[in-house]
């Protein structure tokens, strides 16, 4: 959320916050991609290769520190990220922004397609 842009564009975020918006940049890239509901895990968003290569290495890194409580910890704690990470993570946020909001209809507001859309997915299952 907006906690992770500030601290994406510092250099510097909790992994907390860098994984949630990890997590909706990726899921919102398989829904786009394969047309289903993401996967819950990390590790089976990434098999679909939808983060670039160039930034895997950290990813997996982090997940890593994540998983293992490797992680800084306290109040106000955050890991140093790459810019790298922090640019792919904030532009894509927002190119798929700018990709909702042209969804969006006067006659049909967005919440409405998407709950049409979450409807016809898990009926699918």
């Amino acid at each position: 959320g907006d906690k992770a842009e500030k601290g994406l564009a510092a250099g510097r975020v909790p992994l907390t916050d860098l994984f949630y918006a990890l997590r909706g940049v990726l899921s919102a890239d398989w829904c786009g991609r394969v047309g289903t509901l993401p996967p819950v895990t990390m590790d089976a968003l990434l098999s679909l290769d939808i983060l670039p290569m160039a930034l895997r290495g950290e990813v997996t890194e982090l997940l890593v520190r994540k998983r293992t409580g490797a992680e800084s910890v306290g109040r106000g704690s955050a890991e140093v990220v790459s810019a790298a990470l922090g640019h792919y993570l904030l532009d894509r946020r927002v190119e798929l922004k700018t990709i909702a909001l042209a969804m969006k209809s006067p006659e049909r507001p967005l919440e409405f397609e998407l709950d049409q859309i979450f409807r016809e997915m898990v009926f699918a299952y």
